[in-house]
Order: structure tokens, then C-alpha cells, then sequence
């Protein structure tokens, strides 16, 4: 990440560290925008070499699109299991304290660590 643009260091922490649904798109667009159109050295050390960064937009565009429906597809899950509790008078506060602490990143059924 030391030779990394910003642009790239800013999509790298909104993909893998930001939870925002509904912003997402809106964020990471204008990012992808501007790394488009980097190219050449991105450092000045001589063992860097010349990187073209329009050629991982595709794939870049493909794993924003991955992060908004994991990110959407546990909204609704977190949703609809609340829903279920007050819809069915099953609301608990002991249950309602394991939804709150669960880490539902694994529902969507895709890991975050798959390349």
C-alpha cells in the first residue's frame, strides 16, 4: 500500500472497511473515475514499474458490485430477522443482544477473503 495513489488507498478502505449501502455506489464511483486515468510511475523508485490502472477498473467495478449486495443483502437479513421478532412477539432482549453482537458478514454465503 506504500506506492499506493490516495484514490486507491480511499476505494481500498471504502470496499473492505466501510459499511454503506447506500452510498457505496456514489463514493466509489468518482474513485474509479480518477484511477482510470492514472498511469505511468505511480513512484519515483526505480524498481517500481510503469502500471496502466485502467486495466483493473473492470475488476474493480466487479467487486464494488459484490461489496453493495453483500452489504445490502445483510441489511435486509438484519431487517427481516427484526421484523420476525416483533411480527411473531418473539422479541427477547437476550435475543435482541445476540442480533446486535452477530456478525452476519458470512449470510451473503460469499467470504471476504476469496481473490
Amino acid at each position: 500500500m506504500s506506492c499506493a495513489t490516495q484514490e486507491v488507498k480511499d476505494l481500498y478502505h471504502l470496499l473492505e472497511h466501510e459499511f454503506l449501502p447506500l452510498d457505496l455506489t456514489a463514493k466509489v464511483q468518482p474513485l474509479l473515475s480518477k484511477i482510470s486515468k492514472l498511469g505511468g510511475k505511480l513512484t519515483s523508485a526505480s524498481s517500481v514499474p510503469e502500471v496502466h490502472l485502467s486495466q483493473y477498473i473492470p475488476a474493480l467495478e466487479k467487486l464494488a458490485t459484490l461489496r453493495l449486495l453483500q452489504q445490502v443483502g445483510n441489511f435486509f437479513c438484519f431487517t427481516f430477522f427484526s421484523w420476525s421478532l416483533f411480527q411473531f412477539n418473539l422479541f427477547n432482549p437476550f435475543l435482541w443482544s445476540l442480533v446486535l453482537v452477530h456478525d452476519f458478514s458470512g449470510v451473503s454465503g460469499v467470504s471476504d477473503h476469496e481473490n
